[in-house]
């Protein structure tokens, strides 16, 4: 990833809620891990980092745990404008990548606007049927609940789903 980031010549946020990622800096220009403290509000740090790529261009913005941030009726007006209009409007070719462990928790505006989807395993019966089935199929939905540790589904808009080797377990 570091690789694509450099070769991009993108700017890179992570917001990490859980303090799960400990990678050291590659380049400062590169990469920026911010883990909000449990006195930080999550909402302020996430306005405050969406509001500094505003001025900027060639920003990726990642936040892992989402639905930390949002609900899936409500979400902070600038975050709804940068994943609507983040990539075409004021902030250049800025883009989001984002992580949730239910999709049905996650706000309809940033799945919708999503164009890669990584789905791995899913037991829960609202998000299988009410939205995997939706999107990729009853076939699919239901392999999503059997998919061995580590595989998942890749999906692009307007294109099949495709069943992925294991990843490597990182952490």
């Amino acid at each position: 990833m570091a690789y694509m980031l450099q070769r991009t010549r993108c700017k890179f946020i992570l917001i990490d809620v859980e303090g799960v990622h400990k990678w050291s800096p590659l380049d400062p220009k590169v990469q920026i891990v911010l883990h909000p403290s449990r006195d930080m509000d999550r909402q302020a740090l996430l306005m405050q980092t969406i509001r500094k790529v505003q001025n900027e261009k060639y920003y990726i913005v990642a936040v892992e745990g989402i639905d930390a941030f949002q609900t899936c009726f409500w979400m902070p007006p600038e975050l709804k404008d940068f994943v609507q209009y983040g990539r075409n409007y004021k902030w250049g070719r800025s883009s989001y990548w984002v992580t949730c462990r239910r999709l049905a928790d996650v706000h309809k505006d940033i799945v919708a606007n999503a164009d890669h989807h990584f789905i791995f395993r899913s037991f829960e019966p609202n998000d299988v049927h009410n939205y995997y089935r939706r999107y990729l199929g009853k076939e699919v939905a239901l392999k999503i609940q059997n998919l061995p540790d580590y595989h998942f589904y890749y999906w692009r808009v307007g294109k099949a789903p495709q069943l992925c080797a294991p990843v490597k377990k990182v952490i």
